[in-house]
């Protein structure tokens, strides 16, 4: 799968992709449990390759990011694919920390929200 922007839009096939994943996760303790405990971005990859799914990259998993946190795209009118997108959501809630740790940093200097802590926490 090529590299993309973090602002280009997912495809359908990438959304797909990503919400098998996250169904199968939703189902499997003991893969939530892997996912949840990997320190890197390309740790997750290889557990999801392992548990047979070979369709996601890091660069997949960090636009998913990047749109779901800064587009607001779970939250769009998707016709019947919104289940997908609400299942991509809980899969990137359970990797906050090897997905924070791979964003680049900001250009800005904007300060990047950690799904993690609660609200007024820096």
């Amino acid at each position: 799968m090529p590299d993309a922007s973090p602002q280009m839009p997912l495809s359908t096939t990438e959304l797909e992709a990503l919400a098998e994943f996250a169904r199968f996760v939703d189902q499997c303790s003991s893969a939530r449990d892997q996912i949840r405990a990997a320190p890197t971005l390309d740790q997750v990859i290889h557990a999801a390759d392992w548990f047979g799914f070979p369709g996601l990259s890091t660069s997949l998993l960090l636009r998913a990011h990047h749109h779901l946190h800064c587009t607001g795209w779970v939250w769009q009118p998707c016709k019947p694919r919104w289940r997908d997108q609400l299942f991509v959501l809980a899969l990137l809630t359970l990797i906050p920390r090897p997905l924070l740790s791979a964003l680049p940093p900001s250009a800005h200097g904007a300060k990047v929200i950690d799904p993690t802590r609660p609200s007024g926490y820096p």
